[in-house]
Order: structure tokens, then sequence, then C-alpha cells
């Protein structure tokens, strides 16, 4: 049974889902803010009662509990907010916890995708309990280029440097460096030294 997991803080729910064998709930975020952003909830629902609920379910001595979680850049990827989903995570005590993230064209702008190792660095935050089951991002050849346009975009605003890069797109450091040099050596971009740091600046 795959669930948004909002309604098991109710009795009748899990009486009629006792008998099941595998139940994936999700929980996106422990945050507040971040639960109304993300999940957008009816009005009656508080997130506080579905944790709850997510608790009593796992206590449940029946069903298998894999809880999946969708991690997008920027609304509940950082590490304080991780660190509070872990506990909750161990209070459910589901037996897989299963990290995502967006893999197709979102219906809001806001929800960006976290790149592989960025998943990584959760899957090990979160513990061995963790499994990504995203699929690895393979980049095509529009994709490296819309990439590539908004790092012109950003240095043309402002000198940035690669950590400042990979902070505003959300690539790794190495992945961000791999599209510096390429730019550099097609001459798009020049780099200049300032304050023994490199800044990559528009031509």
């Amino acid at each position: 049974m795959i669930t948004n997991g909002s309604l098991f803080f109710d009795p009748l729910i899990l009486e009629r889902v006792k008998e099941a064998d595998l139940i994936i709930p999700s929980l996106d975020t422990v945050d507040p803010e971040a639960f109304q952003v993300i999940n957008r909830p009816h009005p009656e629902l508080r997130l506080a009662a579905i944790i709850e609920g997510l608790i009593h379910l796992g206590q449940l001595p029946g069903p298998r509990i894999w809880l999946e979680v969708l991690f997008l850049r920027g609304l509940n990827d950082q590490p304080a907010q991780i660190e509070a989903l872990s506990r909750t995570i161990e209070q459910i005590n589901p037996e897989k916890v299963q990290i995502n993230t967006v893999v197709r064209p979102p219906v809001e702008a806001f929800a960006q995708a976290l790149d592989y190792p960025a998943l990584e660095t959760i899957r090990g935050r979160l513990g061995p309990r963790a499994e990504i089951i995203a699929p690895p991002m393979v980049k095509t050849d529009f994709q490296k280029e819309m990439l590539e346009s908004e790092i012109l975009g950003l240095v043309a605003r402002r000198p940035c440097t690669a950590e400042d890069l990979s902070r505003l797109t959300g690539l790794s450091r190495q992945r961000t460096l791999e599209l510096l040099n390429r730019l550099l050596n097609e001459k798009k971009i020049v780099c200049e030294v300032f304050n023994q740091k490199d800044f990559f600046l528009s031509r």
C-alpha cells in the first residue's frame, strides 16, 4: 500500500491497515514551514498529528513499513532538518527509508532536485536502513546546455567562486568545476584571482 501517510492518527485507519503486508507512507519533513511549502496540506491536517500517526503505524505488529522521503533542494535538505527527521524516523522505526528527489519536470519551479552526491550524503546521515530510490541523473546535451546557461547567467551578474556556483546551482563541487573548465576552454568566461580565491566572470 502506497499512501501519503496523513491519516494514521485515526484509530479506524490503523485498524483497517493492520493486516497489510507492506505499507509505504511518505514523510518529507518534520519542519512545519517546509511541510506547508512541499506538501500543501489540507488546512485541518497538522504535522504533529501525522507524525504521531506514523509512530503508531510503526508500532503495529503486522505490516512492514518502508518510509519514503522526497528531498527538494533548499527546502528540506539542510543538516538541521535532516537531523530532526532522523530522530523522528527512529521513533517510527520503519524497515526501510527510501530517499527520493524530483525525477521528472515539476509542476512548481521551486521543486528542484538534489544531485546524487547530495542524496548520498543524506543517506549516510539517515543510517543503514536508508536507500536511494531516485535513479542516477544522466544529463542530456540539452540539460548540460541549461546548466551552462545557468552558470553563465550567474557570473554575468557578479563574480562567483566555484563554491558559490555549487551552492547556487545545487551541483557538486566536482561537477561545477567540470562545467567551469569547459566554459574556460571555450573562452566563455574568465578566471581572476582576488584574495587568494578564484573568481569566475563572464567575458
